[in-house]
């Protein structure tokens, strides 16, 4: 299952005085990713290189961004791939130090420097949810609220009234066999959808 970033993550290395500072951040697609990437290049105008890579669902890019081809997108998106994270941008900043590294050493070093920004972010794992919207008196729902607490259900979307409106957000394989195990009088379903369902992991 693949990892979700939950948080940006930052890293920095030196070689013979060229810096490389690699930032990890989370997305929900393409034009999200580039405009980051353009933030970064106008917050960074002294930088000779802004490499990246992003992984999307089944869309992957990557750039060298006038690196010697190969030597900077594509060890960022072997990270991405390795690791197996989805929804992540990958871009590694580069201040040039008066020295030419080489295509190996310039491989070495943004993949430290991406490797870094990894380490440092927090990530989650995605499963298949469901979303129902219910509708309780207030006894019942009382038994719901105390059911759900020990089955990794939550109660979200509160809402009172004559009665109680609410949202459970479960898992796919747990909400619906917890729903067949219940019998209450005044419980309704109102309606349900899919949901992506993040458990944080570290």
């Amino acid at each position: 299952m693949s990892l979700i970033p939950l948080s940006e993550g930052r890293g920095e290395i030196a070689v013979l005085r060229s810096r490389f500072l690699s930032r990890l951040l989370p997305i929900h697609g393409e034009e999200e990713a580039l405009s980051f990437l353009e933030k970064e290049r106008q917050s960074n105008p002294g930088a000779r290189h802004v490499a990246y890579a992003f992984r999307m669902g089944t869309l992957e890019k990557a750039s060298d961004d006038g690196e010697p081809r190969g030597s900077a997108g594509a060890p960022l998106l072997s990270l991405l791939r390795g690791n197996d994270v989805d929804g992540g941008l990958l871009m590694v900043t580069r201040y040039f130090g008066g020295t030419l590294l080489g295509a190996g050493r310039l491989m070495h070093a943004y993949e430290e420097s991406g490797r870094l920004a990894l380490e440092s972010a927090r990530f989650g794992k995605a499963e298949q949810g469901i979303e129902c919207e219910m509708d309780a008196n207030y006894k019942d729902f009382a038994l719901i609220e105390s059911f759900s607490r020990s089955r990794g259900i939550t109660i979200q979307g509160l809402e009172f009234g004559m009665s109680v409106r609410f949202l459970l957000r479960g898992s796919a394989t747990i909400l619906p066999a917890f729903l067949e195990g219940i019998r209450l009088p005044s419980l309704k379903r109102l309606g349900e959808r899919a949901v992506a369902l993040v458990e944080e992991i570290r």
